[in-house]
């Protein structure tokens, strides 16, 4: 906390005076303070032998203060830096950009290449290192933007795994077949149709390309497995309820959308691409036999 030492307020979101001894004054009592040192005036009602008393003087800097040339902010007389922008207040040299501030290594000798240029000669010994790629980003980073490939493709794969075991558990291979080729076109044409409902619907596509490809066959997979293995509970209705809520649910969750009226939206849409499918195949199957 920066507090006056004149009249005891927090003045760290205030214009303020820094002396050398580091103590802070407000705008305002520097302004009736400033450089003067003036005495207190004796009260005409006070007894004629008292003496004016002086006030003690301030220690340290009292100067006026002056502005950043960079951000125009009040900084004291004999500061160095300006503490909201880090300009070099001698020299004029405003502070080196974020990614000059990294931790960087020259790759022949270890120097501490910190607040030089990106593409610099090394001061040591000279070797010239060229900047990193502007798009490099930390293991960790990489990891990251690496899982959100990896998951949706792995829950996919399980849905896919759990489509084959539940077709041959029941000895339907030729259904089979139908949801594999069904999944292999479903998957790009949902691409299309979710690119159509995004730019119409929901104001823009901001997914790239591979990820919601991605997150389709995750969606894809799981509610068809989920679909199949619902339709084997006796009970009517209830495997295409179980079947459709498992649907919203992956789609407003792996393309993270607003609300399930969206999911509706993004359901029927696909729901209609993928009931044609399924006719064109069938009709395909058909003529072959």
């Amino acid at each position: 906390m920066k507090t006056c030492v004149k009249c005891g307020i927090d003045c760290s979101d205030r214009k303020r005076v820094k002396d050398a001894a580091g103590r802070y004054m407000c705008s305002e009592c520097f302004g009736d303070t400033g450089p003067r040192r003036e005495t207190v005036s004796v009260n005409a009602a006070a007894d004629p032998g008292d003496e004016p008393i002086g006030l003690a003087p301030l220690d340290g800097d009292v100067s006026p203060p002056r502005q950043c040339s960079r951000c125009g902010e009040l900084v004291g007389q004999t500061a160095r830096l300006c503490v909201k922008c880090g300009t070099d207040l001698q020299t004029g040299r405003a502070p080196p950009p974020p990614e000059q501030r990294l931790p960087r290594q020259c790759k022949s000798c270890g120097y501490d290449l910190r607040g030089l240029e990106l593409e610099c000669d090394c001061p040591e010994c000279g070797t010239h290192n060229l900047p990193p790629r502007a798009s490099r980003q930390s293991a960790t980073d990489r990891q990251e933007l690496r899982n959100y490939y990896v998951r949706p493709i792995k829950a996919g794969a399980i849905g896919v795994a759990a489509l084959c075991v539940i077709r041959l558990a029941a000895q339907q291979p030729l259904p089979l077949l139908v949801d594999g080729v069904s999944l292999v076109i479903l998957v790009p044409l949902g691409l299309v149709a979710y690119f159509l409902y995004c730019t119409v619907w929901s104001g823009g596509f901001d997914q790239s390309w591979g990820l919601a490809a991605a997150n389709l066959f995750a969606v894809m997979g799981i509610s068809t497995a989920i679909s199949v293995g619902a339709s084997f509970i006796p009970i009517p209705i209830l495997p295409w309820l179980a079947a459709f809520a498992a649907y919203l649910i992956l789609l407003k969750s792996y393309l993270d959308l607003d609300d399930y009226i969206e999911a509706v939206v993004l359901a029927f849409i696909l729901l209609c691409c993928q009931i044609c499918l399924l006719f064109a195949i069938g009709f395909v199957i058909a003529l072959v036999r």
